[in-house]
């Protein structure tokens, strides 16, 4: 089978996607893989210095013999975060039918582009599985797994994998969500799928601008739509670098990874989901007291009144969002 291609997406970390693409560059096939560099011009004068500066990195490795091929895919206008990423994704993926996505904060191990490339061709036919990740969190519990790989139901955006068979239902409006979201049962199959999820479905419509920074969101749920999960390694392949101010995200607590930049041998097989330990692991990812606060009493609240939630969303993101509109929520944006 071929070679997956690698889809890097940057925009004003020159130094990070330096270290992303000398770290992709040590990797064990890398001349073997195609790499599509995707970028856009700035938001802002404040961010034009910087995202200048990427682009020229990204043109250093343009005639660089680490690749098979390195292109620069520029969209020539400003493109927020999710839909830049989601416009991304389609065009490679509906070239060569699968792909691996790198942030430019996500340093890969040697045997990353081995790894992935492996787990594309071995889960390819396996129905449970949707995506694979590179990342995996040094937990003991995982520590101490005899398996080389596990499956859950939470998926990572630190460099992961898909195929465009899956990637073909991704619904960056989850109209299934919006079509179901007074339905209290639908919401208690999803929190028991992930946890914050239904909060963070929520938010892409009630939260000014949340549509536009995330595109992960949709793509969880479009694994509790199709009951498909994540295949990670035992020793993580990847060990993000931007939680440095550098980022939009805070640093995480306890996500700490058991990366080795040498890579670690693996055994694939068709693993099971084990559903007490998919319960401590979405809990690894909910790391803040005040997260979790508000992740219960929504979920209290909408189980109680479905409407007075909605209401007390309104005020909470001083907006005025009417739960009729979202079913047309795709036509006016």
């Amino acid at each position: 089978m071929s070679v997956a291609p690698v889809m890097l997406f940057t925009y004003s970390r020159p130094e990070h996607t330096r270290s992303v693409l000398k770290a992709l560059g040590n990797n064990d096939i890398a001349k073997e893989t195609n790499v599509y560099a995707y970028t856009c011009e700035p938001k802002n004068d404040g961010h034009a210095a910087k995202v200048d500066e990427t682009k020229r990195v990204l043109a250093e490795y343009q005639n660089s013999d680490l690749f098979q091929n390195f292109e620069i895919v520029d969209f020539g206008k400003y493109m927020p975060l999710g839909p830049a990423m989601i416009a991304a994704v389609n065009d490679v993926i509906s070239a060569h039918g699968r792909i691996i996505v790198v942030e430019d904060d996500i340093v890969t191990s040697k045997d990353f582009l081995s790894f992935m490339n492996d787990c594309l061709n071995y889960y390819e036919t396996d129905k449970t599985v949707f995506s694979i990740s590179g990342y995996s969190p040094d937990m003991p519990e995982i520590r101490g797994m005899t398996e080389d790989v596990y499956m859950v139901h939470r998926a990572c955006p630190w460099g992961w994998g898909t195929w465009s068979s899956r990637w073909d239902s991704y619904d960056p409006y989850v109209k299934e969500y919006v079509n179901n979201i007074l339905n209290r049962e639908y919401r208690r199959s999803i929190a028991k799928w992930n946890t914050d999820l239904p909060m963070t479905l929520d938010a892409l419509f009630f939260e000014e601008g949340c549509m536009d920074k995330n595109w992960e969101q949709q793509f969880c749920f479009c694994q509790f739509v199709n009951r498909m999960n994540v295949v990670c390694p035992k020793l993580s392949k990847v060990r993000n670098i931007g939680f440095d101010g550098t980022g939009a995200n805070p640093a995480p607590i306890g996500l700490e990874s058991s990366f080795d930049g040498n890579g670690a041998a693996w055994k694939l097989e068709h693993t099971e989901l084990n559903e007490s330990f998919q319960k401590r692991y979405n809990k690894q990812f909910i790391f803040r007291s005040r997260t979790k606060f508000f992740i219960a009493l929504s979920n209290i609240i909408h189980f109680i009144s479905p409407g007075l939630y909605y209401r007390l969303l309104n005020k909470f993101y001083h907006t005025d969002v009417k739960i009729k509109d979202l079913q047309n929520y795709e036509l006016d944006h």
